[in-house]
C-alpha cells in the first residue's frame, strides 16, 4: 500500500499537538486535604434556665497532596448543631468559629442532648498561582446533662 501524497508529490504534514503546560497548582488542588481533630470542651452538664459556653479545639496533623512546605490548613468557621428529645428547650446562641452558648430554658426537664460540631476548613496551596479550596474534618459530638 502506497503512503498518501500531497499534489505536490509531498507527505502530508502531520497535525503537532499543542502541549498542554503542567501546573503544579492544579494538580495540588485536586489533592489538597488538611487532615486533623477536633475537640469540644466545656462542661458535661447544663442546669435548667441557664446557659454555658462550649469551646471547640481544631489541630492540624497534616496536609495531604501539596508539596512539603508549601500548604496550610484554616480554620474558618464551625457548623454547630444539636440533637436529642429536648425540642426547643435547648438553643445555640452566639455562635462563632471557636465556640457556641448553649441555653436550656427554665422548667427544662432532666435528660440528655448532644452538641456537635463540624469544623470548616480551607486547604491552600502555595505555588506559581495560589489556589485554596474547602475541606471537610470529621465532627465532634458530646453528650452533655440537664440538671434540674
Amino acid at each position: 500500500m502506497a503512503k498518501a501524497k500531497t499534489p505536490a508529490g509531498r507527505p502530508p504534514e502531520q497535525k503537532q499537538s499543542t502541549p498542554r503546560p503542567r501546573t503544579k497548582a492544579l494538580s495540588q488542588d485536586c489533592r489538597c486535604k488538611c487532615s486533623g481533630v477536633c475537640t469540644i470542651t466545656g462542661s458535661d452538664s447544663v442546669q435548667a434556665g441557664t446557659s454555658r459556653q462550649y469551646e471547640v479545639e481544631v489541630k492540624f496533623v497534616r496536609n495531604l497532596g501539596c508539596k512539603p512546605g508549601t500548604s496550610e490548613c484554616e480554620h474558618v468557621n464551625t457548623a454547630w448543631a444539636k440533637g436529642g428529645q429536648r425540642g426547643g428547650a435547648v438553643t445555640l446562641v452566639n455562635q462563632h468559629k471557636d465556640h457556641v452558648d448553649v441555653r436550656v430554658a427554665a422548667g427544662t426537664a432532666a435528660g440528655t442532648f448532644t452538641l456537635r460540631a463540624t469544623p470548616e476548613v480551607t486547604c491552600k496551596c502555595k505555588g506559581p498561582t495560589d489556589i485554596t479550596r474547602p475541606c471537610t474534618m470529621q465532627f465532634d459530638e458530646v453528650t452533655i446533662s440537664v440538671e434540674v
